[in-house]
């Protein structure tokens, strides 16, 4: 039996996405004007916006409504390899929630439950939905942390401090670690769930068993158990899923290519720099991205401009290019979303305090 979904009061949900909204513009704007401090990229920054010639404007639209429709492909191949129907409307609804939150959210740790939730919605097994958003997480995350990773050790890392490669590096040898052994885990179910059972029972006997650490605790303990059992779950039916699975997550990062190609040549046709070094370079940045706690990796992203693409582009473009690629992939999902969820009545459920529970 499906548990009831719960979905917050107007006012609720109101005031979640104010707080929401108003850090990720205000940390936004603070990472553009650190860049544009002392200097006249400022006036080139609005004349991009405002000055394109028709065409990239027609262009940068549908490269953002590309990657939207990778997603939606990514979804739904994902509901195939779990056996669940999943029609093209409730990928497509998941998908826009599922960005809306988690360019909203620190770390976009709302994203996969706001997903979770419109599957639920309409219609999906609640377990099979939880599944489909984590699996699909658990490869996109390693997909570009691979890929930002071979593109720092193949030389397409920008000259950046060493202290931040080292930061990068570390972060993408962690998160990788983690998953691999995850998965791992789930290849031994029962000994895995039993280690972390007796783990748990452990470390809940000393200091961090006490008060609300206790609850942190359990919580982490319950997410591992759970992830061990889903992936064990999916392993369950055989290898014959993963070859679609993957190739809709080469599909999802070809149109992050596409975008980056299409604003690098709308912005300097004749500069030469959209080549597979830049696409590179682009990865490394989108892995960066990947493990910032800002909201989208809003401030650090914009920051991030110069050490990026300065060596690409020069000063000034660098900023518009970084500027058109979270319009591009950032801020018209943020802006569909705030006029698309209201419409088809998810607001106040995807702006909830839980996934499901009493109302």
């Amino acid at each position: 039996m499906t548990p009831p979904l719960h979905e917050a009061s107007r006012s609720q949900a109101n005031r979640r996405f104010v707080l929401l909204f108003v850090i990720f513009a205000v940390l936004s704007v603070l990472g553009f004007a650190y860049l544009m401090r002392g200097n006249t990229d400022a006036a080139a920054l609005w004349h991009s916006l405002g000055m394109q010639p028709w065409w990239f404007y027609v262009i940068v639209a549908a490269a953002s409504a590309l990657l939207i429709a990778a997603e939606v492909a990514r979804v739904m191949v994902h509901g195939w390899a779990l056996g669940v129907a999943m029609p093209a409307r409730t990928a497509f609804d998941a998908t826009i929630a599922n960005n809306f939150m988690s360019w909203l959210s620190p770390g976009g740790l709302l994203g996969e439950p706001a997903a979770t939730y419109v599957m639920a919605r309409y219609g999906t097994p609640v377990d099979a939905a939880l599944l489909i958003a984590y699996v699909k997480f658990v490869i996109s995350f390693a997909f570009i942390l691979i890929l930002a990773g071979t593109g720092i050790a193949l030389g397409y890392s920008p000259p950046f401090p060493l202290t931040l490669t080292v930061s990068l590096i570390s972060g993408i040898s962690l998160f990788v670690g983690l998953m691999a052994l995850l998965v791992g885990g789930a290849m031994w179910p029962t000994q895995s769930r039993a280690w972390l059972a007796r783990l748990h029972s452990r470390v809940t006997q000393g200091w961090l068993g006490r008060g609300r650490r206790r609850a942190v605790v359990s919580a982490i303990y319950r997410t591992a158990d759970e992830s061990v059992a889903r992936l064990s779950a999916l392993r369950a039916r055989g290898a014959r899923w993963l070859l679609p699975v993957l190739l809709s997550h080469v599909g999802y990062y070809c149109a992050y290519a596409g975008i980056m190609l299409a604003i690098a040549y709308g912005l300097a046709p004749d500069a030469g720099v959209a080549n597979a070094a830049f696409v590179m370079r682009g990865f490394v940045y989108l892995g960066f991205l990947h493990i910032l706690p800002t909201p989208g990796g809003t401030a650090l992203g914009e920051i991030a401009a110069h050490a990026f693409f300065a060596s690409t582009f020069g000063r000034g473009l660098d900023v518009q290019f970084v500027l058109w690629f979270r319009i591009a992939t950032l801020y018209a999902h943020v802006g569909f979303g705030l006029l698309y969820l209201p419409a088809i009545g998810v607001w106040r459920g995807v702006l909830g305090r839980r996934l499901w529970g009493p109302a």
